[in-house]
């Protein structure tokens, strides 16, 4: 199961600006799922800094989304701005997979999961 949401949450990640190379790295130790060992610490605390990471994200982006466009906004300019919550979308909706995936890990991890 972890390598399965570390996969969908790989996949997720390349539209949204979150590196999950420490977790990869984290999840590949020996004793990840071993209850009490450092490898499972490491990788606890490894998933709680990406869903911070992540927390982070879905706030900058909701604001981005949530700001409106002023109505003074020249026509010119309103494509541009548009396309820029567009973006927050996408990038938005990328990080909310991540974060999913991630969680699930953390679950997992914890024995919560089986």
């Amino acid at each position: 199961m972890l390598s399965s949401d570390l996969s969908s949450a790989t996949a997720a990640a390349t539209g949204a600006s979150v590196s999950l190379v420490s977790l990869q790295t984290a999840l590949a130790a020996p004793n990840v799922l071993a209850t009490g060992t450092s490898d499972q610490a490491q990788a606890t605390a490894t998933v709680a800094s990406i869903l911070s990471q992540t927390n982070d994200q879905i706030t900058q982006q909701s604001a981005v989304i949530g700001t409106p466009i002023a109505p003074t906004t020249e026509l010119g300019s309103f494509g541009q701005a548009y396309a820029s919550k567009v973006s927050s979308a996408g990038t938005l909706a990328a990080i909310v997979n991540v974060q999913a995936y991630v969680g699930r890990i953390g679950i997992n991890l914890a024995g919560g999961g089986t």
